[in-house]
């Protein structure tokens, strides 16, 4: 509840008639954990549904969800983006949300 209260803030500043800023959908960051050695395994350690939620309250879509990868953060810290990894479950869902905001 406490990053969702934080993603509507944001939301409500964007689609705040002075500012008018197109909302283009949410991204549910660290959506669940999957162990690497348990790949169809899904762990929602925060909880589920809170994306969803607020796309539906803001009248947009769940563009996608991001799982939580310990690699994307230690990708970012050296520079690199989450194609220069290893792990697909990632990167198969930054393909989501981009073919979704292309569509």
């Amino acid at each position: 509840e406490i990053a969702l209260n934080d993603a509507r803030k944001a939301a409500s500043m964007f689609q705040n008639p002075d500012i008018n800023i197109s909302v283009l959908g949410v991204i549910e960051n660290m959506s669940w954990f999957t162990p690497t050695r348990h790949p169809d395994e899904k762990y929602f350690i925060f909880g589920t549904g809170g994306g969803l939620k607020l796309a539906e309250e803001c009248k947009v879509k769940l563009l996608g969800q991001i799982p939580l990868v310990s690699e994307v953060g230690e990708a970012a810290e050296k520079g690199k983006n989450v194609f220069n990894q290893n792990d697909n479950i990632v990167i198969d869902a930054f393909e989501k949300i981009a073919s979704e905001l292309v569509s």
